[in-house]
C-alpha cells in the first residue's frame, strides 16, 4: 500500500518496505526528501520512482540496488541532491541528465557506470559536488565539465579515463577538490598558467603523466595536499612546491624526479613522501622538525649527508623510512620518551656507530630495520 502524508522519509541501517507489489513506488506525490542508506535493498527501481515531482533530494546509497539510470530521470525537474553511491547500477548516463538543472550534489560513486561523459552534463550549472569515482567511464566529452563553473568538488577517480588531462578543467575556478588518481591519463601535468586559485586537494596517482611539472606558475595559496605520486614526471621537483604556504600532505613517490629538495615553506606538514626517484644531495635539517609531521618517506633515492638529533624529530611522526639511500654519520643517542615512532626503516645507507640505547623509548615501535649500515654494539635492552 502507498505511504501517505509525509513529505519527508529517512531509513538508516533499517529494513523498510518501500517497493509495492506490481512495480509500483508506494510514496505519494508531495514527497520531497528520501534517505533509505545501507538497508540491503536489491534489484532495479520501478520507472514511477523518477517521475516524483516534488522530490528534492534521493538519497539511496550502501544498497545493492541495479539496472540504469532510465531517460525519466528527466522528470526530477526539482531536485538538488541525488546520492546513488555504492550500489550495482550499470549502463551509460543518459543525455536526459541535462534537465536536473537545480542539482548541487551529484554522486553516483562506486557503482558499475560505463561509456563518456556526455556534454548534456554541462547543463547542470549550478553543481557545486559531481562524484562519478570507481565507475567503468573512459571518455570525456570536450564539453561536459567546462560550463560547471560553480563545482568546488569535482571526483573522476579510479575509472578507465585515457588521453590527456582535460584542458577544460582549468576554467572552474572555484575549484577546491580535484580527483583524478587511478586513471590512464597520460602526457604532461596541468599545464595552466595559473593553477586554479581555490584548489586546496589535487590528487592525480597512479597515471602515466610525463615529461616535468611546469615551473612558471602562480601556485594556489590554499593547496593542503598534493598528490602527483605514481606516474612517470621527470625534471626538478619545481619551487613552487617547496613554497606552498598550507601544505600538509605531499606524495611525489614513484615518478623520475632529479635533483636536490629544498626547504619547505608550510608548518602545517603532517606527510610527505618523495620515495622511489633519483633525488639525491643533502636533506635540510628541518624537513625531519616539522612539528606536525607523521610520516616521512624518503626510501629509494640518492639522498645523502647526516640526519638531525633524534630529539629534533616532531614528538608526532610515525613512519621514518629513509631505506637504500646514501645517508652517513651516526643516529644521536637522544630519541625522546615522547615519541610516537611505529616504523624506522634506515636498511641500507652509510650510517655508523653504536645502536641508540634510547630506542628503547620507542614504545609504539613495529617495524625496526637497521640492516647494510655499519652499526656495532648489541641492540639495547
Amino acid at each position: 500500500m502507498p505511504i501517505k502524508h509525509f513529505e519527508y522519509f529517512s531509513s538508516i541501517g533499517k529494513p523498510v518496505v518501500l517497493l509495492c507489489s506490481r512495480g509500483k513506488m508506494g510514496l505519494q506525490q508531495s514527497l520531497e526528501r528520501l534517505v533509505v542508506r545501507n538497508c540491503e535493498f536489491q534489484g532495479s527501481i520501478p520507472t514511477s520512482f523518477w517521475t516524483l515531482p516534488q522530490i528534492r533530494d534521493i538519497t539511496l546509497n550502501f544498497n545493492n540496488f541495479s539496472g540504469i539510470l532510465p531517460s525519466s530521470i528527466s522528470n526530477l525537474s526539482q531536485i538538488t541532491h541525488l546520492d546513488l553511491s555504492s550500489n550495482n547500477f550499470s549502463g551509460s548516463l543518459p543525455s536526459s541528465i541535462s534537465n536536473l538543472t537545480k542539482i548541487t550534489s551529484l554522486d553516483l560513486s562506486s557503482n558499475n557506470f560505463h561509456g563518456i561523459l556526455p556534454s548534456s552534463i554541462s547543463n547542470l550549472t549550478q553543481i557545486t559536488s559531481l562524484d562519478l569515482s570507481s565507475n567503468n567511464f573512459h571518455g570525456i566529452h570536450p564539453s561536459s565539465i567546462s560550463n560547471l563553473t560553480q563545482i568546488r568538488w569535482l571526483d573522476l577517480a579510479s575509472n578507465n579515463f585515457s588521453g590527456v588531462l582535460p584542458s577544460s578543467i582549468s576554467n572552474l575556478r572555484n575549484l577546491s577538490y580535484l580527483f583524478l588518481a587511478n586513471n590512464y591519463f597520460t602526457g604532461p601535468f596541468f599545464s595552466w598558467d595559473a593553477i586554479l586559485p581555490q584548489l586546496e586537494y589535487l590528487d592525480v596517482s597512479n597515471n602515466s603523466l610525463t615529461g616535468p611539472l611546469p615551473s612558471q606558475v602562480i601556485a594556489p595559496p590554499n593547496l593542503i595536499a598534493l598528490n602527483i605520486g605514481r606516474n612517470l614526471i621527470n625534471g626538478t621537483i619545481p619551487s613552487w612546491v617547496f613554497e606552498l604556504p598550507a601544505l600538509e600532505y605531499l606524495d611525489l613517490s614513484y615518478n623520475k624526479l632529479i635533483g636536490h629538495t629544498l626547504k619547505f615553506q608550510s608548518s602545517l606538514l603532517k606527510f610527505i613522501d618523495l620515495s622511489n626517484n633519483y633525488l639525491h644531495g643533502t636533506v635540510p635539517n628541518s624537513t625531519f622538525e616539522h612539528r606536525n609531521l607523521t610520516h616521512l618517506i624518503l626510501s629509494s633515492n640518492s639522498f645523502s649527508g647526516t640526519i638531525p638529533e633524534s630529539n629534533r624529530f616532531s614528538e608526532n611522526l610515525n613512519v621514518l623510512a629513509l631505506k637504500m639511500n646514501n645517508f652517513s654519520g651516526t643516529i644521536h643517542d637522544s630519541f625522546s620518551r615522547r615519541n610516537s615512532l611505529t616504523t624506522i626503516n634506515l636498511y641500507g645507507n652509510g650510517f655508523e656507530g653504536p645502536i641508540p640505547k634510547s630506542l628503547i623509548y620507542c614504545r609504539n615501535l613495529e617495524v625496526l630495520d637497521l640492516g647494510r649500515n655499519n652499526f656495532f654494539e648489541e641492540f639495547p635492552s
